[in-house]
């Protein structure tokens, strides 16, 4: 995907020079502020797909939530965002986006730390919600400026289609987002169930020896690990010891992919240099 938008931005560049139009002006890659605004963008999606990925497959496969109760548990995040995106430009309008976006950014990547307190073997404490709060609410400090960020530094021709390249930005900031923390997740999961399994001392060599030549082992709930594991173990107390490690695993790759998806969060701030501080009024 990312080899593609190369390509059809040099593509563009092209049809720009000989028709004086195209579907990526050049504005929007040249123009330091522009850039800022779509890194911005891109991050507010990474945040839904990699919080979506985490959070509500914990939710569900591990603290066993319906799909009204995940709804309801998301909303934790979803209120605070639509708030403050709205709030800020109607009640504080003359703030400085730079201060706001950096102010929304640390929000969002603090935030991470309680949601990875929150997780347990069995699912999620108060905690969990308190950091979705403070998630969501960073979001919509960015998300009040992001857009003003990028038409306020372009002409109004270009302003006029940079909807589009927005949406694009969004994909592809979803789409790296969940597949850096899938990798996250798949090798993190992996490597520390065949470590902690092939380390226990309470783990017959039997069944050590069948699960070192496991290729991976996937995010799963109880029930279905069970299945998983009955022609795997080699009785009934090894599935019983497999089971705890698996939900320990369960937990600390969860853990590792909040923090990987704070810290991807985190660097963000480094495109903060170019936004304004005073109010954007183009």
């Amino acid at each position: 995907g990312l080899i593609t938008l190369v390509l059809l931005v040099r593509i563009e560049r092209n049809v720009e020079k000989t028709y004086g139009s195209c579907l990526i002006p050049s504005s929007f890659l040249t123009t330091p502020q522009v850039r800022s605004g779509l890194y911005l963008t891109a991050m507010l999606f990474l945040c839904f797909g990699g919080s979506f990925f985490l959070v509500i497959t914990y939710l569900q496969l591990v603290a066993g939530f319906s799909a009204i109760m995940t709804g309801i548990a998301m909303s934790a995040m979803a209120i605070p965002m639509i708030v403050f995106s709205m709030g800020i430009p109607k009640f504080s309008p003359d703030a400085s986006p730079k201060k706001i976006c950096r102010t929304g950014i640390a929000m969002v990547a603090l935030s991470t730390i309680p949601m990875a307190l929150s997780l347990n073997p069995y699912g999620v404490n108060w905690l969990m919600y308190v950091g979705l709060f403070f998630f969501g609410a960073g979001q919509g400090f960015v998300a009040s400026q992001s857009s003003n960020i990028i038409a306020g530094a372009v002409n109004a021709r270009d302003a006029q289609q940079s909807s589009g390249i927005q949406t694009a930005t969004r994909n592809v900031g979803q789409a790296i987002g969940v597949a850096i923390l899938g990798v996250v997740m798949l090798f993190s999961i992996t490597g520390t169930f065949k470590d902690a399994a092939l380390s226990s001392a309470d783990l017959s060599s039997t069944s050590k020896a069948v699960i070192s030549e496991q290729a991976s082992i996937g995010f799963m709930p109880d029930a279905a690990f069970a299945k998983y594991i009955a022609d795997k173990a080699a009785n009934a107390d090894d599935a019983a010891v497999l089971t705890a490690i698996n939900r320990s695993t369960r937990q600390n790759s969860t853990q590792l992919g909040l923090y990987v998806l704070g810290f991807i969060c985190a660097l963000f701030w480094l495109s903060t240099g170019p936004l304004p501080n005073e109010k954007i009024t183009k």
